[in-house]
Order: C-alpha cells, then structure tokens, then sequence
C-alpha cells in the first residue's frame, strides 16, 4: 500500500490506520511529498501569510519564525517517520522541486538489496 501525502493530519489517527493496514498483511510505504519551503523556510519576506485550507491571514516575520518553525517541523517529520516504522512499513521523503524518479529509483534500489 502506498500513500502519498504532506501526512498533516494528526498522527494518533494516521498510526491507527497503519496499524491496521499492517494488521491486514499489507506492505506499507509513505511518501511524505514536501515542498521546499515546508523543508528549508527558506523565505525573506515578512507579509502577509494566507493558510491555503482555511483562508486564515497572519503577519508573519520570516526571520524570527524560522527557528521554531524548524524545530517543529524536524519533530513532527520525525514523529511521522517514526508510525510508518513502528507499523513496519518504509517511509521516503520527496521534494516537489527534484524529479521524483531518481528518489523512487534510490528508495527501489535499496529496498531490494534489503528484502534479499
């Protein structure tokens, strides 16, 4: 079974529907699709910030969010990481600004020597 998502969903969820896919005897690997700036906030404006789900607007200071923004999203890749494995599945990380077939060619590559 293979899911493909930026995985914002609150993961006590997400973990109890891994554990049942692994239950059922399925094969389990996530793709977390990210794009550059969730990655690296690599942005050097302040403004006005537009959540794409809700429409919310917030003044944001890029600089001095950086940091905490970081940290968090370092804990919550982490965490994400951390369900697909405890399930037994694989989990990749893909950037949306990479070609995906070189990542996906290096995750098959690998995946095969392991299962041997």
């Amino acid at each position: 079974m293979v899911i493909a998502s930026d995985f914002y969903e609150e993961l006590p969820a997400l973990s109890s529907a891994l554990n049942r896919l692994q239950y059922d005897g399925h094969d389990i690997i996530g793709l977390h699709v990210l794009d550059p700036v969730e990655l690296d906030f690599d942005v050097d404006n302040a403004g006005i910030w537009v959540d794409a789900e809700s429409g919310a607007r917030q003044h944001l200071d890029s600089d001095a969010a950086r940091e905490g923004y970081l940290r968090r999203f370092g804990e919550f890749c982490v965490n994400l990481e951390e369900k697909f494995r405890s399930a037994g599945g694989d989990f990749v990380q893909l950037r949306t600004d990479q070609p995906p077939v070189a990542a996906l060619a290096s995750y098959v590559a690998a995946r095969k020597v392991r299962t041997r």
